[in-house]
């Protein structure tokens, strides 16, 4: 997705729009234009532009335009959403795996951005990676130590966040397959 930002200043007031596109259309980066059609989607509703000669010149043509995007939120209630349920604890995670497949996600701890390449078979609370300690974290000879540590440890010690409801559940990969990097589903959204 495209963002444009429109600056403007009107009898002395200063204006600013951010816009993002599809196409040929703009749509308006804000959640009241977005009506939930359910399932975990919202319609947008936005401008549509062209230009076209006239005798008198060129013309700018707006319409009104509506597109369909992904509820912005956490992916958690996106699932749930898609699903149509409430208890998380229901979730069909091999549909959520298909569903979630190329989704772009922001990381809320590090406001990065990735792509869902798919879910770990493992909840978070049993996900072991080795963690290489810093240097400064390491013995006396300044040796680097791997350790075994679960993805949950590891944000609750390292990153002190507290992800009581993302313990039970699978982990995003947004890694290669070679090498796996997984999110747990409480610190990454949809925008």
């Amino acid at each position: 997705m495209n963002w444009c930002r429109i600056k403007w200043t009107r009898f002395g007031d200063y204006h600013e729009l951010i816009l993002f596109n599809k196409g040929k259309s703009f749509f308006h980066d804000d959640s009241r234009m977005l009506t939930s059609v359910g399932g975990g989607v919202s319609s947008c509703r936005g401008l549509h532009s062209s230009f076209h000669s006239t005798q008198g010149g060129l013309s700018l043509n707006l319409d009104v335009s509506t597109t369909m995007i992904l509820t912005p939120g956490p992916v958690i209630d996106f699932v749930r959403a898609n699903q149509g349920i409430q208890d998380a604890r229901k979730i069909d995670w091999i549909k959520a795996k298909k569903m979630l497949r190329n989704m772009r996600v922001k990381a809320t701890h590090s406001n990065r951005e990735f792509k869902i390449k798919g879910l770990s078979e493992k909840p978070c609370n049993e996900l072991y990676f080795i963690l290489k300690e810093k240097p400064g974290d390491t013995g006396s000879r300044g040796e680097v130590k791997p350790k075994e540590i679960t993805v949950y440890e590891y944000f609750r010690r390292h990153l002190n966040l507290e992800l009581r409801t993302s313990a039970y559940f699978p982990c995003i990969d947004v890694g290669k397959p070679i090498k796996p990097i997984y999110l747990p589903l409480a610190v990454s959204k949809h925008d």
